[in-house]
């Protein structure tokens, strides 16, 4: 009966260990990807702005993507992009951003996000 307790515990740490989920995977921003995100970037600020606008992406150290399997603002996702950027919007303002662009695939944006950057 020994061994039982210890097949046991070996079992459920199998189990949490199985279950742990394995971080995502980064990658340097690719061109194509950027212009697919910029080319929706401009579209989505012509709906917000209702004027001219621009939105400068910083390809850098920071820029990451990352590959996603699942669900973010109600879109399926498989690739998230993250970089600085430059928003001027029509009153002449520049405003540094983090932007974050949702891929559902590749060339396929289905969401973007500008933050204040820090």
């Amino acid at each position: 009966m020994k061994g039982a307790p210890r097949a046991l515990l070996g079992m459920a740490l199998a189990a949490v260990l199985w279950s742990t989920p394995v971080p995502a995977a980064r990658a340097e921003v690719s061109d194509q990807d950027l212009d697919v995100c910029l080319a929706y970037a401009q579209i989505e600020l012509a709906s917000q702005y209702g004027s001219p606008s621009s939105l400068v992406f910083i390809n850098d150290g920071r820029a990451t993507m990352e590959r996603h399997d699942g669900m973010m603002d109600g879109h399926y996702v498989s690739t998230i992009l993250r970089m600085d950027g430059v928003l001027t919007t029509p009153d002449g303002v520049a405003r540094p951003v983090r932007i974050t662009c949702l891929l559902a695939s590749v060339g396929e944006p289905v969401g973007l996000r500008l933050e204040p950057r820090r």
